[in-house]
């Protein structure tokens, strides 16, 4: 949920929870004042209570009422969420996570303002658990949402720095007032969880910048249960550890855009009249109104697409008329012709200290090229790095550490096809080997199962 989402939901779960209030306020006044004959609350117990009431209302609506009915289950496994957050180090994941602990902190807080008789670490801990086991249980029930473990974890955390904050403020409020007061060393004791929490995420993030690669979403978040899963690998194994290699996208400065664009002009018997920059790359137009647009990446596009019906070539051909551009292309090339168009796709193809992965598609039209979107991509050899074996990779699926993400459910007896090694971006922006199997049900392909190959 993007934060303007979420405020939006906020805002709307306040007003609900307000007017609630309002209306139960107004009942229970006059059900006191004329049905029981009792006085009603004084001014302050009757905000406290009412600030109460407010905050557990707009949670209930904000985790149960605010969502459709639709996945439920039940993950035990502790830490998951934080694995996740880490693996794609998403701002939304960790703002999730962060929001999670920031909902609780309330309760922490106003649990022992109006029960005098909570006023302990233990019991507005307890208090904190029941209510966030309600919420869970309820989501479970309802449908609209997971019994997680981790919101748990993080619900309790929320209530525990809430009550800390209570015996700080409250410490310093008898301090004001010199009335008797809890012993510093308690107020100190009780800010543990806040400063504890603060330490762990600014480690978190401290960690990830100080490290040189980024993370891959290919791992692990929680253990799959393969108890009840049979696996049959259908090709064999290397066992052998060896080294592979990192890649980063090439970035192409103006002078190489430039040479890039100026080849294909000459070729078209032209040059260049004007260049401008945009955010991403440069448009050269040539002097007689033909423009290419070239990406930072080394991507571009050349013509105009058009109606008339393309020309039929083989491969050999249109090899030939790029290269009369200056566009050469490797050997191991996929092709393909559909609505009109040429398409060819580069797979990871290696042309020595670099690699080519991406797709080219062209229209062609009375031995002409009409239109071009070149959307390979190069990519650089970044550094050296140890590998774990093909067969230590399928161990890991035997033993249940991958994700599911690429499989469209885990089947009861899977077979296993191994594709070999791809390059995955991680979230810096490189590009890490990644072991690759396909995954079979009765012949069928399935899905993926992808195991990050560093060692």
């Amino acid at each position: 949920m993007q934060f303007s989402s979420f405020m939006i939901l906020a805002f709307k779960c306040l007003l609900i929870a307000i007017v609630i209030v309002i209306i139960v306020a107004f009942f229970y006044h006059n059900i006191q004042k004329h049905v029981l004959k009792r006085k009603s609350l004084n001014k302050r117990q009757s905000l406290k209570y009412i600030l109460l009431s407010i905050y557990l209302i707009i949670v209930f609506i904000a985790t149960l009422f605010s969502r459709e009915s639709s996945s439920y289950g039940v993950s035990l496994q502790l830490l998951s969420s934080y694995r996740y957050a880490w693996n794609n180090f998403s701002v939304s994941e960790w703002r999730y996570i962060i929001l999670n602990i920031l909902m609780f902190v309330p309760i922490g807080f106003l649990v022992p303002l109006v029960y005098v008789k909570l006023r302990a670490f233990y019991k507005t801990t307890l208090f904190s658990l029941l209510f966030t086991l309600l919420i869970e249980t309820s989501q479970l029930i309802s449908h609209r949402g997971i019994f997680e473990a981790d919101d748990i974890l993080n619900n309790l955390v929320g209530g525990m720095i809430g009550y800390g904050l209570f015996t700080l403020l409250h410490y310093l409020y008898s301090h004001v007032i010199k009335t008797d007061k809890k012993p510093i060393w308690k107020i100190i004791l009780a800010q543990l969880p806040l400063v504890l929490t603060i330490l762990i995420f600014t480690s978190i993030f401290v960690v990830y910048d100080l490290q040189e690669l980024g993370n891959l979403k290919e791992n692990y978040n929680q253990i799959i249960d393969m108890s009840d899963v049979s696996i049959s690998l259908l090709n064999k194994l290397d066992n052998k550890t060896t080294n592979d290699y990192v890649y980063i996208i090439h970035t192409f400065n103006q002078d190489e855009c430039s040479e890039i664009v100026q080849t294909i002009f000459y070729n078209l018997n032209t040059e260049i009249d004007t260049i401008e920059e945009i955010e991403d790359g440069y448009v050269y137009t040539a002097i007689n109104n033909q423009v290419i647009t070239i990406n930072k990446d080394g991507t571009f596009q050349y013509g105009t697409l058009s109606d008339k019906s393309s020309s039929h070539l083989t491969s050999s051909n249109i090899k030939s008329l790029l290269s009369r551009l200056g566009i050469s292309l490797p050997e191991d090339l996929t092709f393909g012709y559909e609505d009109n168009m040429y398409s060819m796709f580069i797979d990871m193809e290696s042309k020595g200290d670099y690699i080519l992965n991406g797709t080219i598609e062209v229209q062609i039209i009375n031995n002409q090229i009409s239109y071009i979107s070149y959307n390979v991509v190069s990519f650089d050899t970044y550094k050296e790095v140890e590998i774990i074996s093909a067969s230590e990779a399928y161990q890991m699926i035997n033993d249940g550490y991958y994700i599911t993400d690429y499989l469209n459910y885990v089947p009861r007896e899977m077979d296993v096809k191994y594709l070999g090694i791809r390059y995955h971006e991680d979230t810096k922006g490189y590009y890490q080997p990644v072991y690759t199997f396909q995954v079979l049900e009765d012949n069928e392909v399935i899905g993926a199962i992808y195991i990050p190959a560093m060692a």
